[in-house]
């Protein structure tokens, strides 16, 4: 076929195949057999893998894309940290955490590590979630969210959550959802 050189072709037959079939199956040929890829095109692979629920091969994809030459973006990292999230691995996500740092997108990406450090914390310790939050520059009603949440859901935290929640009013900066 033609869209073996289209990316735009190509990435809505993945997106078909996902969304439409929940076949990864044929999604990974379609990929597999694009002559030209772009952040967009790993991007889409790597959330439709976390969309069906793979984060292992979400994580996989991410890695070869790296391998590949390509830089990643506040999206790809986004959905690399739910991945990390979803499998609780703890050192991978640090590592990408300082990756993160160093490529000046940790900024862009407040959300998704507190959603991760909250998923991954050990004994209920909510030591790097606290601190990721904390430095963030805007706490956003969706920062505060994913914080309070992962105290109840994760950490068994649930008077905490309710101070964090009336801090966030008190606050006066952001309405709650």
């Amino acid at each position: 076929g033609h869209f073996e050189s289209d990316v735009c072709v190509g990435c809505s037959l993945i997106d078909m195949f996902v969304k439409g079939e929940n076949n990864l199956e044929n999604a990974y040929k379609v990929f597999d057999q694009m002559s030209e890829r772009n952040i967009v095109t790993w991007t889409l692979m790597i959330t439709r893998c976390m969309q069906m629920e793979f984060p292992r091969e979400a994580v996989r994809f991410f890695m070869d894309m790296v391998l590949s030459g390509f830089e990643s973006d506040k999206f790809t990292l986004s959905s690399v940290f739910s991945a990390c999230a979803e499998l609780e691995d703890l050192f991978l996500g640090k590592q990408l955490h300082s990756w993160a740092i160093r490529s000046g997108l940790a900024v862009d990406v407040g959300c998704s590590l507190v959603d991760m450090y909250v998923k991954c914390s050990v004994d209920g310790s909510v030591d790097d979630c606290r601190k990721v939050f904390d430095r963030m520059q805007d706490h956003s009603v969706m920062s505060w969210t994913a914080l309070i949440t992962g105290y109840v859901q994760n950490c068994n935290l649930d008077a905490e959550a309710l101070n964090l929640f009336c801090e966030m009013i008190t606050q006066g900066r952001v309405q709650p959802n």
